[in-house]
């Protein structure tokens, strides 16, 4: 059974391996390897703050990745990763079904998911673009989640790159 958890405390070194990963350090705009007990702070962080919701996909009880939603406003960012021994089985794709299904459930201010991506991830574009994510700014890709179409709202627009 696939399902999403929210995290724990118990998950910080979990995340640190994940978020130090080589190929995950690569795609990200901040390249270098993340420090222990910065991490730690972080994770702690993340925990206590009710507005950011963090969870981790399993797969037959063992953790496949994680998806992370920072609201703000009417909709949310969003940052994911999948286990370097996962990758390339579908599980990029289940992870934004099932959150996309959470927020529609259980977040029902967030009508939209952003996810900033950097210029040569070619993977994370592919499968954002085939999940109905669409590039509306640079390396933002923006998702209407409210189950209904037309234009979303100003307070989901992506910031300015110029800024």
């Amino acid at each position: 059974m696939v399902f999403l958890r929210e995290t724990t405390i118990k998950d910080v070194d979990l995340l640190f391996g994940w978020a130090n990963d080589s190929a995950v350090r690569e795609n990200l705009f901040t390249a270098e390897q993340i420090p222990y007990d910065e991490h730690l702070l972080w994770h702690r962080h993340v925990l206590k703050d009710e507005s950011i919701f963090q969870y981790i996909l399993v797969d037959g009880g063992v953790p496949i990745g994680q998806i992370r939603l920072n609201p703000d406003g009417e909709s949310a960012t969003m940052n994911y990763g999948i286990s370097a021994k996962r990758r390339g089985k579908a599980y990029g794709h289940l992870i934004l079904q099932l959150v996309t299904d959470e927020v529609r459930a259980n977040h029902l201010g967030i009508i939209a998911l952003k996810v900033l991506v950097k210029d040569g991830n070619v993977v994370s574009v592919k499968l954002l673009e085939s999940e109905g994510y669409r590039l509306t700014d640079l390396h933002y890709y923006l998702k209407n989640v409210s189950g209904e179409d037309g234009p979303l709202s100003s307070t989901c627009a992506i910031p300015n790159a110029n800024n």
